[in-house]
């Protein structure tokens, strides 16, 4: 090898800034997918109109369900979101798909409020 060659070698860097930024941002969003997975689903989907529950149903109700002509609800099977909302703002529309215990969608121009719950096996934590 000759002495350019060996110049280039010493020049050369295995690993560059933009190779570690990469890998971080990579490392993240694995990190957040197998949070999500391994998030407790609840038992089941609660649909409240000014407070007053209206239909509890489970994730094996599988349908539309028409809300007072104010909104749809769509169970499937993995979890609940909103569809044709007569609000203004549609912001429930945009809340989009949860399954999670504890997660909610609101419709606050309708005064309807769509709940997860389940058990959580008996484990009560307090922060």
């Amino acid at each position: 090898m000759d002495i350019k060659g060996i110049e280039n070698v010493k020049k050369h860097k295995a690993v560059r800034k933009w190779d570690v930024v990469v890998l971080l941002v990579f490392i993240v969003v694995l990190i957040v997918l197998v949070v999500v997975a391994l998030m407790p689903k609840g038992n089941y989907i609660e649909i409240y109109v000014e407070g007053d529950l209206l239909y509890r149903l489970t994730f094996d109700d599988v349908g539309e369900y028409d809300i007072l002509g104010k909104l749809t609800v769509v169970v499937d099977g993995d979890g609940v979101f909103v569809k044709n909302a007569n609000c203004p703002d549609k912001l429930c529309e945009m809340q989009g798909h949860i399954h999670t215990n504890g997660a909610s969608i609101v419709c606050l121009p309708n005064k309807i409020t769509i709940v997860i719950k389940g058990d959580s096996g008996g484990v009560d934590v307090v922060s």
